[in-house]
């Protein structure tokens, strides 16, 4: 069975002059549209969709934001592209990526509980990050580090997709940015 990053690949490969979000989400049966956002997201960075203001091939006559696989241009014969680099042996599997980083979320919702006056409020991760950075009691680079791991946990626990070694080493220097901080405070 394919997976969510499966479906939305093959979705973009049968429609070669792209399609919008709300229209990948519908014919790939991926929701919410934001899991297809950070999928597509993560294609982008990797040079294998490129997004641009089109029309829509699922029959929209806006002008959106379209994405548009590439990723079989770079696939032909002929075609000059480097190999993905492999998993180095620092990359950990995917059920240690998924403990690594929902232990990382427990350990950043406790430092927000201390600069938070004690509170723990019921709103998303992300939204309480956006709240408290600056010129609140978080610094914006901080917050930035923060909401990255938040954004690739959610790649790795709920769309099952696991990082490669640049992604982890994104992962690991992050999580590094956001401990020097805590402890600097302290």
């Amino acid at each position: 069975m394919p997976n969510n990053r499966d479906r939305v690949i093959q979705c973009l490969k049968d429609h070669p002059t792209g399609l919008c979000v709300e229209c990948l989400s519908k014919k790939a049966g991926v929701r919410p549209r934001q899991t297809v956002f950070k999928i597509l997201q993560e294609l982008e960075m990797r040079g294998q969709v490129r997004k641009q203001k089109a029309q829509c091939a699922g029959g929209d006559d806006r002008a959106k934001n379209v994405y548009q696989w590439l990723g079989s241009r770079l696939e032909s014969p002929g075609a000059v592209d480097h190999p993905p680099l492999p998993d180095g042996p620092s990359t950990p599997g995917l059920k240690e990526q998924t403990d690594r980083l929902s232990d990382y979320l427990y350990r950043m919702t406790q430092m927000l509980n201390g600069i938070d006056k004690g509170k723990e409020p019921q709103e998303p991760f992300a939204g309480r990050v956006k709240r408290l950075r600056e010129p609140g009691p978080l610094p914006g680079s901080v917050a930035a580090m923060m909401l990255t791991l938040n954004s690739l946990r959610v790649l790795v626990v709920k769309d099952r997709l696991r990082l490669g070694c640049h992604e982890w080493d994104v992962v690991k220097h992050a999580w590094a940015a956001v401990q020097d901080w805590w402890t600097r405070r302290a």
